[in-house]
């Protein structure tokens, strides 16, 4: 079977016959976030969505959604000081996303979605200042 995967991020890799993302072992410290989800993190399935949107990350960091309308997005459930909590958001269908004030992404703009779903990777401190690290579009939905 052949998956077209488009990945924006060197750093991952996406391993088409154990439907797994992975990191090379030089990334691991960096982004704990897929060895969360190859290990199962809580999913947080949040159904529809639209609109202004809280996510409780305390109920899950692997969140899932479908997105009915653009949303603005805002996060509960923070780490405690010093610490940083990664979370992944798997979203279906191109809405536009608000990210929080003062969100950082890598490369400086925010990631630009071709392909659905896709996957957004991220962290947040306990400031609740986000981080976006990369997106991968067009990928397989998990079973």
């Amino acid at each position: 079977m052949n998956v077209n995967v488009t990945i924006r991020d060197e750093r991952l890799l996406v391993n088409v016959t154990t439907r797994k993302i992975e990191v090379p072992v030089y990334q691991k410290c960096y982004n704990g976030t897929v060895e969360q989800l190859q290990s199962g993190g809580k999913v947080n399935d949040l159904g529809s969505i639209s609109g202004a949107n809280e996510i409780d990350l305390s109920n899950g960091t692997f969140v899932t959604a479908t997105l009915t309308g653009a949303i603005q997005l805002a996060f509960t459930g923070l780490p405690t000081a010093g610490y940083v909590k990664d979370f992944v958001l798997l979203f279906t269908n191109i809405e536009t996303i608000t990210f929080p004030a003062g969100t950082k992404f890598a490369g400086g703009v925010p990631p630009v979605v071709i392909a659905s779903p896709y996957m957004v990777v991220c962290s947040v401190d306990s400031a609740g200042v986000v981080t976006v690290y990369s997106l991968i579009d067009n990928i397989i939905e998990p079973v």
